[in-house]
C-alpha cells in the first residue's frame, strides 16, 4: 500500500563547525522542496545550485565502480558525496543493502579492537574530520 508523504528538510546544505570549517554537506535530489529564502535569493540560490552540479559531475576527483559481488563500500556518509548510477540488469539481480552506524559507536569499536589486539594507538580522525 503506498501511503501519502510529506517531506521537508529543514536542514542547510552546508553546515560548518565551531572552527568555520565546512563539517558537512547534504545534497538529496528526493528531499528538495521548496526553498525558504527571501524572494531575492531564489534566481541566485538556483544558479549557484546549477553551478554546483556542474563542478560535482565534472570534478576530477569523481570515481565510478562497479561493484563485484560480495564487495563492500563502507565511507563517513557526512564526509563524502556520493550516489548510485543506473542499473542495468544484464540478466542478473540487484542487491544493495544500506546501514547506518553512529559516528561514537564507531569510534569506541574501533578503539576496543585496537587495544584488544594490542595495536598501541589510539583511534584518530573517526569524527567529522577533527583529531577528538
Amino acid at each position: 500500500m503506498i501511503r501519502p508523504t510529506a517531506l521537508r528538510n529543514e536542514k542547510y546544505h552546508i553546515s560548518l563547525d565551531s572552527f568555520g570549517d565546512v563539517n558537512e554537506f547534504i545534497w538529496h535530489q528526493g528531499m528538495v522542496g521548496p526553498v525558504r529564502i527571501p524572494e531575492g535569493l531564489v534566481e541566485p540560490y538556483y544558479d549557484a545550485l546549477c553551478c554546483l552540479a556542474r563542478e560535482m559531475n565534472h570534478s576530477p576527483y569523481r570515481l565510478s565502480r562497479r561493484m563485484k559481488v560480495g564487495e563492500v563500500l563502507t565511507f563517513n556518509n557526512r564526509r563524502v558525496l556520493h550516489e548510485r548510477s543506473k542499473y542495468t540488469s544484464n540478466g542478473g539481480e540487484r542487491h544493495l543493502q544500506g546501514t547506518y552506524v553512529g559516528i561514537d559507536e564507531f569510534k569506541s569499536t574501533v578503539q576496543y579492537l585496537a587495544l584488544k589486539y594490542d595495536k598501541g594507538y589510539t583511534v584518530k580522525r573517526v569524527y567529522n574530520g577533527l583529531d577528538l
